[in-house]
This record gives C-alpha cells, sequence and structure tokens, in this order.
C-alpha cells in the first residue's frame, strides 16, 4: 500500500480511534509517565499514546542504546508488536497512556482497524529511519532525522513549524548514529544556515523558507 494512501486511510481512522479513547477514558484511567521515565512492557498488554510521546529503543551489544523508533498521539506500541530483544519504552515528555489488552484490541473492529494502520505507519518510520543510516555524512543523517521527527511531532504555527518535543544531543546522536559533539555542532551550523530555529525553552522550530538540504561538507 502506497505511504500517501496510508496516510490518508489512517488519518479517516484517527477520529474513530480518538472518539473511541475518549469513551475508553471515561471508564479505564490514564496511566501517566514522566520525561524519561521507563514504561513497562508486557507480551499481552498494548499501549495508546493519549498524549506525549515515547521512545522506542533497544540496547546494543556493546551497552549502548539505539533507538528504533518513536510514538506519537494515537500510536499503538508494545512488546507484542516488536520482534526485537531487548526492547524498552521511554517517555519524550510528560506522557498519558491508555492501557489496552489484546483482547480488547480483538474484540474492536475500530482498534484492530486502528491498530493496522499504526502498525504500517510504524514500519514506514523504521524504513526511513533505516534509510537515513544508509547515508554517509552526519549532517544529512541528522537533517533526515529532524525532517522525520517533524512529520511525527511537527505543529504549523503561522508560516513556520515546530517541533513539540524537547530531545537531548545524546538522543538525537543514538538516532542519527553520531555522536553528541557532533549534534551540537550541526545544530549550531544548522541555524547559521537558516534551516531551524530553537527558542528559549529549547523548542525547534522549521523557519518558513528555510533551506531544505544540508551543506556541511566533510561531517
Amino acid at each position: 500500500m502506497p505511504k500517501m494512501m496510508r496516510s490518508t486511510l489512517a488519518s479517516s481512522t484517527d477520529l474513530e480511534l480518538r472518539r473511541l479513547l475518549e469513551a475508553q477514558y471515561r471508564s479505564q484511567n490514564l496511566e501517566s509517565f514522566r520525561t524519561n521515565q521507563t514504561i513497562p512492557l508486557q507480551p499481552d498488554r498494548l499501549w495508546v499514546v493519549y498524549r506525549g510521546a515515547v521512545a522506542l529503543e533497544t540496547l546494543l551489544p556493546d551497552g549502548s542504546e539505539a533507538i528504533l523508533g518513536f510514538a506519537s498521539t494515537g500510536t499503538f506500541f508494545g512488546q507484542v508488536l516488536s520482534a526485537v530483544n531487548p526492547y524498552r519504552a521511554s517517555a519524550l515528555a510528560p506522557t498519558d497512556l491508555l492501557p489496552l489488552s489484546i483482547d480488547q484490541v480483538q474484540q474492536s473492529p475500530i482498534l484492530a482497524r486502528n491498530l493496522l494502520f499504526h502498525a504500517l505507519r510504524r514500519l514506514d518510520q523504521a524504513s526511513d529511519l533505516k534509510s537515513l543510516l544508509t547515508l554517509k555524512r552526519a549532517d544529512e543523517r541528522l537533517w533526515q532525522l529532524l525532517q522525520l521527527l517533524d512529520r511525527e511531532f511537527g505543529q504549523p504555527l503561522g508560516s513556520a513549524r515546530r517541533l513539540n518535543l524537547r530531545l537531548t544531543h545524546r538522543q538525537l546522536a543514538s538516532a542519527a548514529q553520531t555522536t553528541r559533539v557532533t549534534v551540537t555542532r550541526l545544530l549550531q551550523l544548522f541555524q547559521a544556515q537558516g534551516r531551524i530555529e530553537i527558542d528559549a525553552d529549547r523548542h525547534l522550530w522549521f523557519p518558513a523558507g528555510g533551506k531544505n538540504s544540508p551543506d556541511a561538507r566533510g561531517l
């Protein structure tokens, strides 16, 4: 199924999901997590992001963390949806999650349909993350990562877009397979080139008319 068709179909089911979550919320408590708090994963339970953002990670043999993907509002995630081991999830911002059992999903056509569409989205995201790692230059990898994050968490405000997510330089470095020092230097370069802005609250902005491709030869 082409990405554009997936996006159109998924957006048409998002309203159904929001309505169902609102109804579910009335009879089932949300669980809240602080920024950087680990989210427990169980083999018979799924989580749906009601509000906030989640990083999906694994541990490499050397003990370092590798980001596998991101879950934004309305996204399903859980151990049952991944073949990766170990598989971890942590909140990237104050986050409210709705726990769902496998039985609840199986008994609800709306939940099952949304699970399918969000699984397809996750496949697209995983493919995008994998493809950016094939880029040789760190500036291209970081820029493609920022574009991916904008698609997941970007909010239009006036003629610009704000990333409703504040990742540390270490987290960006992990996802872009580079060093924290390089990320810091490249973000400063992107600012100087007018392609991003960072406000006093450390939110990253994509200004209108900003350049869309990096120009940092040799990095």
